[in-house]
């Protein structure tokens, strides 16, 4: 997660087993997110973790949710997500 994160209000809690994880809750985001293809959902989740206002910022995260009209905009996106070893999961 980054430092200073402008998207930190929707930083949660999920307590498991007395374990403490904290997420994004990126749905929170508004009634955009619902609308979302999958593919752009994780995209949007990398965006709004890694949102630093220098690599990614917060515009990114914007133009990602309104995607049908940002296709051809560039925004800096930070994703570890090694695809192929998620689709050989599934």
């Amino acid at each position: 997660m980054a430092a200073n994160n402008p998207f930190d209000e929707y930083l949660k809690t999920l307590n498991v087993n007395g374990k403490e994880y904290k997420y994004y809750d990126i749905s929170a985001l508004g009634n955009q997110y619902d609308r979302l293809p999958y593919s752009i959902r994780v995209l949007l989740e990398s965006a709004v973790r890694n949102c630093d206002n220098f690599h990614v910022r917060g515009e990114d995260v914007k133009n990602i949710l309104n995607w049908e009209v940002n296709q051809n905009v560039e925004g800096g996106l930070k994703c570890h997500l090694n695809l192929q070893e998620l689709f050989c999961r599934i």
